[in-house]
């Protein structure tokens, strides 16, 4: 070991050891002090660690081949998986207003078609067709009173407030 490091252990051990017996003795402020402290001694050991790996690293391979084996093979990963993600994101997109549209459509051709077979139907007659079973009732107003049509329909034209 290392003189340096043997100074650093002899300084440092007495208050890391004390700290961890304090965490446990269950005092009210001086325990959670002691485990704040540990947990910092922690983070840092982490963090010394870390940089210790990552200057092995670069010892063996150096910083501009480093650099290029991250813009190489570990970037792209992300990068595709983001464009993969945009594409979907696009498609399903499209997918849902095509669906969307066929759906409105489909509505609107069925609406105009009763629509005007219900309007020659009160043309030739100068009658309503009768309702039968259809789920769209029709009711024809004049002065908003309602003059002919469905009878499930408000003899009053509903006032917009």
């Amino acid at each position: 070991m290392k003189p340096r490091t043997r100074r650093l252990l002899s300084i440092a051990a007495p208050p890391v050891v004390s700290a961890g017996v304090l965490a446990f003795l269950h005092v009210p402020l001086l325990s959670v002090c002691a485990r704040v402290f540990l947990a910092g001694i922690v983070v840092l050991f982490l963090v010394w660690l870390g940089w210790r790996i990552y200057q092995a690293f670069l010892y063996k391979v150096g910083r501009r081949l480093a650099f290029s084996y991250l813009l190489l093979g570990v970037l792209p990963i992300p990068l595709l998986v983001l464009l993969l993600g945009v594409l979907a994101y696009l498609l399903s997109g499209f997918f849902l207003g095509h669906l969307y549209r066929d759906a409105i459509q489909s509505v609107q051709m069925e609406l105009d078609a009763r629509a005007r077979s219900r309007l020659d139907a009160f043309v030739s007659a100068r009658t309503p067709a009768p309702a039968g079973d259809s789920a769209i009732v029709f009711g024809y107003y004049r002065g908003g009173r309602r003059v002919a049509g469905d009878p499930r329909t408000p003899a009053v034209w509903p006032a917009l407030s």
